[in-house]
């Protein structure tokens, strides 16, 4: 089973997750116990999720991509689809890796758009889609620019933190020699989505796949980035995108997930995968 690469910590205790077995998606609830809730079909067939966020009505936002293109969809706790809306572009791939839900139960999403030549990581030149559904799955604005692997979040604060990498090299070749690091951008959104502020990374590189991103207590974000070759990194950025803290645990691919504070990191590792919790500083690793 493939599982997002994103945890939702519940409120009252658990982790909830998206997976995929084939083109079967899949709702996975571990109980704080550590024991696995149930594990029930989402009933979207195609759907390959990289995402799932709560409502507030206790439904669910899940996005990826599907057989159409870049897929967002409500569903409940059984699995069943409300409504799912696809963003195909024609003769181009787009998916979404990012999202966060208003209090109003509308979404903010993000994602990629490039060649399908570039394979199904988009490796190339390739821009941003950041899009607004309503509470119905209706699109209310949608904006694309140069990009690629971006992910959002919305900060305790409230604004709209969005991550990409803004493809500063002269060529893919340039990022793949690993010879320079090629930094990541921040931005800062309004729910509107509009622009407010850009602000470069040095502390998290642009690698093959998107970093992870969840809000900081208070304001802010904290980021994990997955080292592919190089070692992974963890840091956190104050709400005007300063970086305040940056750690490095290893390298390896892994997932971050958490609320309020209180935080969890899943890697994987010759030994098996290893989960890490923290609050407001990093593992010692």
């Amino acid at each position: 089973m493939f599982l997002a690469p994103f945890l939702q910590v519940a409120t009252k205790g658990g982790v909830y997750l998206a997976g995929q077995t084939g083109e079967q998606p899949w709702l996975i609830k571990i109980a704080e116990s550590g024991q696995t809730a149930f594990i029930r079909p989402i009933d979207i067939q195609g759907l390959h999720p990289a995402g799932l966020k709560p409502d507030p009505d206790g439904t669910w936002t899940v996005f990826g991509a599907g057989w159409s293109g870049a897929c967002a969809a409500r569903i409940d706790e059984n699995g069943r689809k409300i409504w799912m809306r696809t963003f195909p572009k024609e003769k181009l791939a787009t998916t979404f890796l990012g999202g966060v839900v208003l209090k109003d139960g509308s979404s903010i999403l993000a994602g990629n758009i490039w060649d399908f030549h570039q394979g199904k990581i988009g490796m190339g030149p390739g821009s941003t889609m950041l899009v607004k559904l309503n509470p119905q799955g209706v699109t209310v604005a949608e904006n694309v620019f140069p990009g690629r692997n971006a992910v959002l979040a919305q900060a305790e604060d409230g604004q709209i933190v969005l991550i990409d990498d803004p493809q500063s090299y002269p060529a893919v070749g340039d990022l793949l020699r690993w010879e320079k690091e090629w930094p990541m951008r921040m931005q800062s959104w309004s729910e509107e989505l509009k622009l407010l502020w850009t602000a470069a990374m040095p502390g998290v590189r642009a690698e093959l796949l998107p970093p992870e991103m969840m809000p900081a207590p208070g304001s802010g974000v904290i980021v994990f980035g997955n080292g592919f070759f190089a070692k992974s990194v963890l840091a956190r950025y104050d709400a005007a995108g300063k970086q305040l803290w940056v750690s490095h645990p290893g390298i390896g691919f892994g997932a971050l997930g958490g609320e309020s504070g209180r935080f969890v990191l899943v890697q994987g590792g010759p030994d098996g995968a290893t989960l890490t919790r923290f609050e407001e500083q990093p593992p010692n690793r």
